[in-house]
């Protein structure tokens, strides 16, 4: 079974709801900043900045803030691409050759999940396609499609720096709107 794009943003938000309740993280407003139990919004609000810092340097491809808010041995994984990168130096290169694909990519953030010393983002990826795309199996030229791929991006703070983090992105969703991969019924 497909579900349309609003039946899996409803989801995956609705499993993150579930996994919040269960182990008692709390929800955060991306623009206000504030939780929904307020008992937690003093206990982790440096963890929350840091992550929305990552964010800010990303969507501005400010690769020098980027790289001061990471640690030199981050770990970075993304399912979506199913590729696992080491590293402050090879982070940024991947993420370079990303905003070289879509040079005006943000992540637009909906909610911060806060727990440990994680923050997960629920968000949403916005680009234009307007450069070719790396593959393993090649290149996909450029298609000039605007695409929006929901996501959760996952942070680990220690001592003011993003330790390691996990992107989870919609491949499909993505290669759908650029047109290299066809549209399913």
């Amino acid at each position: 079974m497909r579900l349309s794009g609003t039946a899996r943003r409803w989801t995956v938000g609705a499993g993150l709801c579930i996994l919040a309740a269960l182990i008692g993280y709390v929800w955060m407003d991306a623009t206000t900043g504030a939780a929904s139990a307020e008992h937690h919004e003093e206990e982790r609000p440096a963890e929350v900045q840091v992550a929305k810092q990552v964010l800010h340097a990303f969507n501005e491809s400010d690769w020098d803030t980027f790289g001061d808010l990471v640690t030199e041995d981050h770990v970075y994984v993304e399912y979506g691409t199913q590729r696992t990168i080491e590293g402050r130096e090879a982070l940024l290169e991947a993420l370079v050759a990303w905003k070289a694909t879509m040079p005006d990519v943000v992540a637009k953030p909906s909610a911060f999940l806060v727990g440990g010393k994680s923050v997960a983002i629920e968000l949403t990826w916005v680009g234009t396609h307007t450069g070719p795309l790396m593959t393993p199996n090649g290149e996909i030229p450029a298609s000039g499609n605007v695409q929006k791929t929901p996501g959760v991006w996952i942070i680990d703070v220690e001592d003011g720096k993003a330790v390691a983090s996990r992107n989870y992105f919609d491949l499909t969703t993505l290669l759908q709107q650029i047109g290299a991969m066809p549209a399913g019924e």
